[in-house]
């Protein structure tokens, strides 16, 4: 069963301003950071957090991707040498909950 409510957690967040160089790589200090995760996230733009999102939340999302792949129409032909696959799944509850119902929110 998907939460209803964001957890307790889900006003921690990742801050970095960006506004002047004097400013730049300053980082939120409610969150628990090493040096590392730091210089990582200002060198590359992400931080990979293990854990953070529900087992059950990734296997329903798993599962409407893998359903969306298998039905007509999951991959399209744009016109322009692309090709869209699972057309409209991103705005699923099924994706959509990986963040509103996971600590990322």
């Amino acid at each position: 069963k998907v939460p209803m409510e964001k957890p307790p957690n889900s006003n921690q967040s990742l801050s970095v301003a960006v506004g002047g160089d004097s400013s730049f790589g300053q980082f939120d200090d409610s969150v628990d950071l090493t040096e590392e995760q730091k210089q990582h996230f200002v060198q590359e733009g992400y931080l990979l957090v293990k854990q953070v999102v529900p087992e059950e939340l990734v296997e329903a999302a798993l599962g409407a991707i893998n359903a969306a792949l298998c039905n007509p129409g999951g991959n399209v032909d744009t016109g322009d040498d692309n090709t869209e696959f699972c057309p409209g799944l991103g705005k699923s509850d099924a994706i959509l909950n990986l963040v509103k119902h996971s600590a990322v929110w």
